[in-house]
């Protein structure tokens, strides 16, 4: 086989898989607006809004036990116990954002929660 017809072959194998790619990406990507997706993304807001409204005033991460950390959006029990931990080991917090130096509490889980809490 010359390598002409390699450099041909190995362009038709590209070809092909970049066509396989855009019908992969047009089947599954173009989300079709149909009952069970707009239910789908009813219940996703609906969580957002259940969660603000768990938390009716800030929360005092100085104060707050494990219990009332968890009704904070992302923050779960283990979380919530890398919190108290933190705290019991490096005293108050001074301002909320010394929150994202506790381990798995990050700047994306900082901005979700930073409305709710206080540390006073």
């Amino acid at each position: 086989m010359t390598k002409q017809e390699q450099l041909i072959i190995i362009l038709l194998i590209i070809a092909a898989l970049i066509g396989t790619g855009l019908l992969y990406h047009r089947k599954f990507y173009k989300t079709q607006v149909t009952p069970e997706v707009v239910k789908a993304r009813e219940v996703t807001v609906s969580k957002e809004i259940s969660n603000e409204a768990r938390v009716s005033k800030k929360i005092n991460i100085n104060a707050a036990g494990s219990k009332e950390l968890q009704k904070l959006p992302c923050i779960g029990p283990k979380i919530a116990a890398y919190i108290v931990a933190y705290r019991n080991n490096h005293g108050p917090f001074m301002k909320i954002s010394e929150i994202k130096n506790v381990d798995k509490v990050g700047e994306a889980t900082f901005k979700k929660i930073e409305d709710l809490i206080a540390v006073e």
